[in-house]
């Protein structure tokens, strides 16, 4: 597979390339460009399979690349920013990692080039999979564009047949055309608790849990929620645990 380092750091690219020599992945560094111009030749004149890929290249943004040239390789952002992983997701990058990079990591993300395998649904999949773990984040479908979240500002999340409202600190409100049940899979178990059929709670917004009146949990922000009695037992063993 042949490579090219686009990175506007010398000192960012040897770093790459003292990773990669040590990595046991079928590679070979064909070049490495500090500028779009000098990226776009070399991309033009030698047609890597792979790009690892700045997006900050001194005054510019690696992403004009890809109006430059009509046929990308497959691309891996490096980049110390997690702001621009919407507009990878956009472009099907291979992976998006922030620097400074983990060996584990970059291998990681090379050998799904081949696993990939040009579908791009997967690599959306992989790309978003990777980042959301990385840096707690959630990229939330809407009926309009993509969001990025950041987790531990969801307080919580309300079914609406299949739709789903989710509700974020500051009184913001975000609706996803993707059923509850989907974002209870997707956010961490340990930090998410489904309270009710209609409703999915970030435990860290719960103030207090009231057992009269069939059951209600209320938040810090004041909103009381109901509890099913058949989750109500196994959210008080959750807290005591």
């Amino acid at each position: 597979m042949k490579l090219l380092i686009v990175d506007d750091e010398e000192d960012a690219r040897i770093a790459l390339k003292n990773i990669l020599k040590d990595l046991e992945v079928d590679i070979s560094i064909i070049g490495e460009a500090g500028t779009v111009k000098e990226a776009s030749s070399m991309i033009m004149e030698f047609k890597p399979d792979l790009i690892l890929l700045d997006i900050q290249l001194n005054q510019s943004s690696s992403f004009e690349l890809f109006s430059y040239i009509d046929e990308m390789p497959k691309v891996i952002f490096i980049t110390a920013f997690d702001k621009y992983a919407v507009d990878a997701f956009k472009v099907n990058a291979i992976d998006y990692l922030l620097k400074p990079v983990s060996p584990n990591d970059l291998k990681s993300a090379i050998e799904k080039v081949n696993e990939t395998n040009g579908d791009d649904s997967l690599i959306k999949e992989k790309i978003i999979k990777n980042f959301e773990v990385n840096v707690k984040k959630i990229l939330i479908s809407t009926s309009s564009s993509h969001l990025l979240v950041d987790i531990d500002k969801i307080v919580h999340c309300q079914a609406d047949v299949n739709y789903t409202h989710l509700f974020l600190e500051e009184d913001k409100k975000i609706t996803s055309p993707k059923t509850l049940k989907y974002f209870e899979n997707k956010l961490p178990s340990n930090e998410f608790f489904r309270i009710h059929q209609s409703h999915l709670i970030n435990i860290n917004y719960v103030h207090s849990l009231n057992k009269e009146y069939g059951g209600f949990v209320e938040l810090k922000n004041g909103k009381q929620l109901p509890i099913s009695r058949r989750r109500l037992g196994r959210f008080i063993d959750y807290f005591n645990q």
